[in-house]
């Protein structure tokens, strides 16, 4: 502790030094006026200043304000000769710990010096004490704001208010229009993290995460950090501003991130980059997208950056599936046959039957595919695969751990049956085309204006033409043709009644490329030529 004595008089000086030392260890410092206190108090910072209340050139009580200006928890123990309220009482005023006369008995300047000594501790204490609730506090509200984050890429019922409430009181500033995530996980997570302790495994995320935080910050890019269970996530948002630039950066940003970590761990990782996502609630689609592409490096290989937009960037994947294959699968799942299905994945696996190991990239691609189709076919008949079957990168370690064409037929055989349950809790044994009708006329809406065929509807959902073309009939009551001639022509009243464009215009805008054969069709449906319906 250093103690600062400030008085005119040497004598008092000296008297008070001594009895100070009498019962404690403090350092010792002497001023003569208020001048060369302040001077002193700016260089060595005591923690007591015991000061006379008047001095020349600078009294006691203008030294104490001066200081106060400087360090507001300055202790000032006043003494002086002069028994007067006016003195004790501005003293007090301004702050004082407290009012001393001289000559000051040292039982009584050993009262006040344990005081201050306690209210020091105290104060210490306190400050440590708040410090601590701070960390904690900080720490919460960290863990918080990740937990959110980590729910607002599951959770499809968020309303924007209800994110922007929460974004408030977690303290997290997402001012763009414009997000994306990022997916960094860690390559061969499962079999490194095997026979490290729970502490040791949130060490080594730790360690990812403080790398790629100091890289986000490096290149000056508002993002937030949030756990994944073989990783972690990364939201970034960005105002239209930004986006043009940020796109020249995003693989200078992932490049880095990549070779930081490199250089840093052991480990490799493997990041995948999800779409623009334009407000909040879609996130969670930017999310999807960027889980996706990290499932690729089954076929692409480990330590990579893979797009949403290039799943085969930097090595071309083989089609191991034909189209007809897709289309089979399809029918069976329609059909609720499950033995067919199965049989159908024999026959995709049977040229590999013998050498698993001598081809192990092929069928680590065919793994990849047909699982991808499954999840796209149950979606296609209204089941949602996730509910069924889990995440499709546990789906991929699980296969690739099989060693034989009968352990891969087996495991199929348990995706199919839970697959096949679903379809037939759902749909009491029958699967509802009302749902592939849906898509159909949803794609027919979309391309209404575009040389569509039956066939290309047909490919679109994963049925055959002639078994499309049976239940669309079935489900609208009238044939593909006629179907996609009435919305045609729906549309083409619609634009003629604007009055903006001529029967032409028109005519292509709708889909007819002969504007003749256009005519003909639009009086067999309303009785008038287009010019005759326009000016009605």
């Amino acid at each position: 502790m250093k103690v600062l004595i400030v008085d005119d008089e040497i004598l008092v000086r000296e008297s008070l030094g001594k009895s100070l030392k009498e019962f404690s260890t403090a350092e010792i410092l002497e001023a003569e006026d208020g001048i060369q206190a302040f001077e002193i108090i700016q260089k060595s910072n005591p923690d007591i200043i015991f000061a006379d209340i008047r001095m020349p050139g600078m009294d006691g009580l203008t030294l104490m304000s001066k200081v106060k200006d400087l360090m507001e928890n300055a202790i000032f123990v006043f003494i002086s000769s002069y028994d007067l309220f006016e003195y004790a009482q501005k003293a007090i005023s301004l702050g004082a710990f407290a009012y001393l006369l001289k000559p000051i008995p040292t039982d009584e300047l050993k009262d006040i010096f344990n005081k201050v000594n306690d209210f020091l501790l105290k104060k210490e204490k306190h400050q440590v004490e708040f410090s601590e609730m701070k960390i904690k506090m900080d720490d919460s509200l960290d863990f918080m704001r990740k937990h959110f984050i980590q729910e607002l890429m599951k959770n499809k019922s968020f309303n924007v208010d209800y994110i922007n409430k929460k974004m408030e009181q977690l303290n997290i500033s997402l001012p763009g229009n414009k997000f994306f995530v990022i997916y960094i996980s860690i390559d061969n997570y499962s079999l490194i993290t095997a026979n490290l302790s729970l502490n040791d495994e949130e060490l080594l995320k730790y360690r990812i995460e403080s790398i790629t935080i100091q890289v986000i910050q490096s290149f000056r890019m508002n993002g937030y950090v949030f756990p994944l269970e073989d990783g972690i996530g990364i939201l970034i948002n960005l105002s239209d501003r930004d986006t043009a630039f940020f796109q020249q950066q995003l693989r200078s940003l992932c490049n880095k991130i990549l070779d930081s970590i490199s250089e840093c761990e052991r480990h490799t990782i493997t990041i995948g980059v999800g779409r623009m996502a334009d407000n909040i609630t879609s996130v969670r689609d930017s999310f999807s997208d960027a889980k996706k592409a990290v499932t690729h490096r089954l076929v692409q290989g480990d330590n990579r950056i893979i797009f949403h937009t290039g799943f085969d960037e930097g090595s071309k994947t083989v089609n191991m599936i034909s189209s007809k294959n897709e289309q089979e699968l399809c029918m069976h799942f329609v059909n609720s046959n499950c033995t067919e299905a199965l049989e159908l994945i024999k026959k995709i696996y049977m040229p590999y039957g013998g050498c698993f190991t001598s081809d192990a990239g092929n069928v680590t691609r065919l793994h990849f595919q047909l699982i991808m189709l499954i999840f796209k076919v149950l979606s296609q008949v209204g089941i949602d695969p996730e509910k069924i079957l889990g995440d499709e990168f546990v789906l991929y370690s699980e296969i690739n751990t099989c060693s034989s064409f009968d352990s891969i037929i087996e495991w199929y055989q348990n995706i199919l049956d839970r697959c096949f349950n679903e379809i037939s809790q759902n749909n009491n044994g029958e699967i509802n085309d009302s749902n592939l009708m849906r898509k159909a006329r949803e794609f027919i809406h979309a391309n209404f204006n575009k040389d569509i065929t039956l066939d290309i509807v047909a490919e679109h959902i994963h049925l055959s033409s002639s078994y499309f073309s049976k239940i669309f009939k079935k489900e609208t009551g009238v044939t593909f043709t006629d179907y996609l001639v009435n919305y045609r022509i729906s549309i083409a009243k619609s634009l003629l009644k604007d009055n903006m464009y001529k029967a032409v215009e028109v005519s292509e805008m709708v889909g007819f490329r002969d504007i003749k054969y256009f005519y003909k069709v639009f009086k067999k449906h309303t009785d008038l030529t287009p010019s005759e319906f326009k000016n009605l």
